[in-house]
């Protein structure tokens, strides 16, 4: 039992790990390319393991292909390619902490959409989230939010946030009929093929990046452990301890994202993202504990 513990932890590490990435590689200027490698990576490790455990195989009706277009368009495509170009703009910590906050705007948007009701403290936890990730955006300067001066890069960040929170709502029926492994396996391969004309119009940058040794392994590496090995092992720990539990893990993100980032980037956090990053830690703990008790 003390094995899943290790690896939710270490998922969480793996997940982290895409913000220093995305900002060491930022200088390549076409995310598309760095996002279509690293899920490839991810996907060659997707088909391995779900071949291994006899889950590769799925009849595609044309409203399975549909759901799985959405998945690949919201995640893999949208939310990641977004993240990347943030990257380019904006700190790797920052863009760790911003994203930290998807499982509260999951809630929100079950709450406006479903109708899904929330206790008085998940109320108190979603506005604490809010006020952090206010914080952590506008550098401390709520005067610059309330006033829209927000940076691209944070801008981005936010935006992408929508997108995973899409997927995460919009896998749930697939996750319920078909294993998980079998549903992202195809989403990434769906996700690859719209990604491909994008890298077919950036070729030089993908000859530059698979020039590059240490570019390739890392992008391609960090694609292995966080599209395969990080969702393999969620879905393992919420088969062996419950949803409430794994997913407590995914509030250890921004912080690995933070140190990851003070250790790979010496990006220095500052004030503001702390406390922010605080405020949005403590919130997820409140909220995935309320919900769950519900």
């Amino acid at each position: 039992m003390r094995l899943i513990y290790i690896k939710l932890t270490l998922m969480a590490l793996f997940f982290a790990s895409s913000y220093p990435l995305g900002r060491y590689v930022a200088h390549f200027e076409a995310p598309s390319v760095v996002v279509f490698i690293r899920l490839f990576a991810g996907f060659l490790a997707l088909v391995a393991i779900a071949h291994h455990c006899g889950q590769l195989k799925m009849k595609i009706t044309l409203q399975k292909f549909l759901r799985l277009s959405f998945l690949s368009l919201s995640g893999f495509c949208f939310h990641n390619y977004l993240i990347f170009k943030a990257l380019g703009h904006a700190q790797a910590n920052v863009g760790a902490v911003i994203n930290g906050a998807i499982p509260i705007i999951v809630t929100v948007l079950d709450f406006l959409l479903f109708g899904r009701r929330l206790s008085g403290l998940a109320v108190f936890g979603v506005v604490l989230a809010f006020v952090g990730t206010a914080v952590v955006v506008s550098h401390g300067s709520f005067r610059d939010f309330l006033n829209g001066q927000i940076g691209y890069g944070e801008i981005m960040f936010l935006v992408a946030a929508f997108g995973w929170s899409a997927f995460t709502i919009g896998s749930r029926e697939l996750f319920q009929s078909i294993s998980p492994l079998t549903v992202m396996t195809y989403a990434a391969l769906v996700a690859l093929l719209l990604l491909l004309p994008a890298v077919l119009l950036n070729t030089e940058t993908l000859i530059a990046i698979v020039s590059d040794p240490k570019a390739l392994l890392l992008i391609s590496v960090q694609g292995v452990l966080s599209v395969s090995f990080g969702f393999v092992w969620f879905n393992e720990g919420v088969k062996r301890i419950g949803v409430a539990n794994a997913s407590v893990y995914l509030n250890l993100v921004p912080v690995f994202g933070v140190i990851l980032s003070a250790i790979m980037l010496s990006e220095i956090p500052d004030r503001p993202l702390l406390l922010g990053g605080a405020m949005v830690v403590i919130a997820l703990l409140i909220v995935t504990r309320t919900q769950a008790a519900r």
